[in-house]
């Protein structure tokens, strides 16, 4: 076996014989020639040596390996231990671009030895010639996952971000070959990058994928942020000539663009803007107002009122409704709120805006919400705010005796059951 002093001083013979190359060899560079247009629209490609930094003389991929691997010998503070890296890395990559990518990854997940979740790529600056000269190669390796499933993504975003500050224009080339989740992401990455005019080109590169039969699940959530680099005139014209899932898309930056400068907008002003779209439009836009970001409880409530008004049912999201109830309530008086959510047509699709409606007033106000239900109308709401009731006494104040009481009043025979049933997970979970 060899003796640990001998192993590392095998390992940095690839290191001495990069060091004693002349620093104008190793740091030196070409210029780099205009792109020229190849078949197919994309750029022509340059040769397989890359122009971002001369190769040392003699080097071959392992002795990059091996220079690599001798680092930790070395004894470097960080700073220069990063630096000499990146000098490293440009070399290697014009030998062995896999190579050199794939011990950059690998650094950039390992901190003190234990494998971590790399969320950013360190060694990025590296590549950034690679990524302009040679983005055929940087795709195929994209494309076929060899550095991984983790690290494809983070060389996607690095090309990306890399190519809007160098190449918009080799960006858009390039992003129009991609498909499914590589668009997707390459999309999502320039969003918080690129400005007006690239991100107008980035619209229609997804109208143009979308068209071509591209789900764009989701990718209205990524793009929410882009709204407010147009103005609510341009993203009407744009809706007003989408359909389908470009229609969806422009519906919800339209929502995000109107609730940035809606927060304080009145009930009025808010039903103005929903009816100035087509009527096809507006049931739309009132759902994509309850997930947009405007922290005005008023505009959430009218949004809500216009689904129920107008009885568009299937698009009364559970989770949705609720995030906007809980969003009303926080400036909303318990009591106006419990009085808007009993005003609610009695049906399965508003009971979970009348749960969270209710709620605050019976946990603020036990007694006196005791006497409101004692006056309600019976019915479907009056059985649903017992069965609220009985479900704060056992979860906030511990009170069996009064959720009992609150559901010996319950006349709906099968909902009872449910609300015997919700009691029963409770006194489950106390032992009883």
């Amino acid at each position: 076996m060899k003796r640990p002093a001998k192993i590392a001083l095998h390992l940095a013979v690839g290191i001495a014989a990069f060091l004693m190359v002349p620093a104008v060899v190793r740091h030196g560079s070409a210029a780099r020639p205009p792109n020229g247009a190849a078949r197919g629209g994309l750029p022509e490609e340059k040769s397989s040596v890359s122009r971002a930094a001369a190769v040392t003389p003699g080097m071959k991929a392992a002795d990059y390996q091996a220079a690599w691997d001798a680092v930790p010998a070395m004894g470097w503070d960080k700073e220069k231990r990063i630096e000499w890296q990146i000098r490293l890395l440009k070399e290697w990559a014009a030998v062995d671009l896999e190579g050199a990518l794939s011990a950059a990854f690998a650094e950039t997940r390992t901190r003190n030895g234990y494998r971590v979740i790399g969320e950013t790529f360190v060694f990025h600056r590296a590549f950034s010639e690679v990524f302009v000269d040679r983005s055929e190669d940087v795709m195929k390796l994209i494309g076929g996952r060899k550095l991984g499933i983790l690290e494809s993504s983070l060389l996607l975003e690095a090309w990306t971000t890399t190519l809007l500050a160098r190449d918009k224009n080799l960006y858009l080339t390039y992003l129009n070959s991609l498909d499914g989740d590589d668009f997707q992401k390459a999309v999502s990455s320039a969003a918080s990058e690129a400005d007006k005019d690239t991100l107008a080109k980035l619209l229609d590169a997804i109208s143009a994928k979308s068209a071509a039969g591209l789900a764009l699940d989701g990718m209205d959530r990524q793009l929410e942020g882009v709204a407010k680099a147009f103005s609510e005139n341009e993203l009407i014209e744009r809706l007003r000539a989408s359909e389908g899932a470009m229609a969806g898309l422009y519906t919800t930056l339209l929502a995000s663009n109107y609730a940035g400068g809606a927060r304080s907008a009145t009930s009025a002003e808010v039903d103005a803007r929903i009816d100035s779209l087509s009527e096809d439009q507006r049931g739309p836009f009132a759902r994509a107002l309850l997930n947009a970001n405007s922290g005005n409880a008023e505009l959430l409530q009218t949004a809500l009122e216009h689904l129920v008004d107008h009885e568009q049912w299937q698009l009364l999201d559970r989770g949705e409704t609720s995030r906007a109830v809980v969003a009303m309530r926080e400036k909303a008086d318990p009591v106006v709120l419990a009085e808007w959510a009993v005003s609610l047509p009695p049906r399965q699709e508003t009971s979970e805006m009348f749960h969270r409606g209710v709620e605050p007033y019976i946990r603020k106000s036990p007694e006196e919400a005791w006497g409101w239900i004692q006056n309600m109308e019976e019915g479907y709401w009056r059985d649903r705010a017992l069965a609220e009731y009985s479900q704060v006494n056992l979860h906030v104040f511990n009170d069996p005796e009064k959720s009992a009481a609150a559901l010996r009043q319950i006349r709906d025979p099968e909902f009872l059951k449910v609300a015997q049933g919700w009691r029963k997970g409770w006194e489950v979970r106390q032992g009883k």
